[in-house]
């Protein structure tokens, strides 16, 4: 077999190429070829943040800012916790101030009721010591008896008051049907002396300001 030319076989190698590109059509710079896929993200190709990489890229939450927010809540409560407890606590004081006055009250009321009773209660015996004496002194009684009714009178005198016990003469008085008791009417002439007290028959009594005995008296009346 004779040898083949070296021109024979060489050719032009990129003419099959050339022919197959030419069919395909021109590709453009920065194009991708029809039909091919092509990658989201920014220029050149590359992939974009996806959203577990965004979730990656926060801070992270520090344990001890959630525990301070947990402690700074539980001490709100307790402040308000507290402020209602004083609250209540105020309302229970004044409750008890107010209650120990109406005690007070009561007390006193009570006492000064029992005062009178005391007090109304003896007066009959110191009358009766005032009799004894005006009796004594008008029939001429031993001298050293009308002293010793004196001497026991004055200590019940001096008793009676301190518990606060007061006899007031009405002589001279306008007539007070609060304060006086009148036994009768004396007819007078004067216009000044109408109803005024001419003459005092027992001394009214008084416990504190409380008239509790009115005086007994004779009443002038104008005709």
């Amino acid at each position: 077999m004779s040898p083949i030319a070296p021109e024979e076989v060489t050719g032009t190698p990129a003419d099959g190429v050339d022919e197959a590109s030419s069919a395909e059509g021109p590709v453009s710079d920065g194009q991708a070829p029809e039909g091919d896929d092509v990658e989201p993200g920014g220029a050149g190709g590359e992939p974009g943040p996806t959203p577990d990489a965004a979730d990656d890229d926060a801070e992270p939450v520090d344990p001890r800012d959630l525990r301070i927010a947990e402690l700074e809540a539980a001490l709100l409560a307790k402040d308000d916790e507290f402020r209602e407890r004083a609250e209540a606590f105020q309302r229970a004081r004044t409750e008890l101030e107010r209650a120990r006055d109406r005690l007070k009250r009561e007390h006193d009321r009570v006492l000064a009721e029992h005062k009178v009773e005391v007090v109304t209660g003896l007066l009959g015996v110191l009358d009766d010591f005032d009799r004894s004496l005006a009796a004594g002194e008008q029939s001429g009684g031993g001298e050293a008896f009308v002293e010793g009714v004196k001497m026991i009178r004055a200590r019940l005198d001096e008793a009676l008051r301190a518990l606060g016990l007061s006899r007031f003469d009405a002589q001279g008085e306008d007539f007070d049907p609060s304060r006086h008791e009148a036994l009768s009417m004396q007819p007078v002439s004067d216009d000044a002396l109408h109803d005024k007290v001419l003459h005092v028959a027992e001394a009214g009594a008084l416990v504190g300001d409380k008239v509790v005995r009115p005086a007994r008296v004779i009443v002038g009346r104008k005709l």
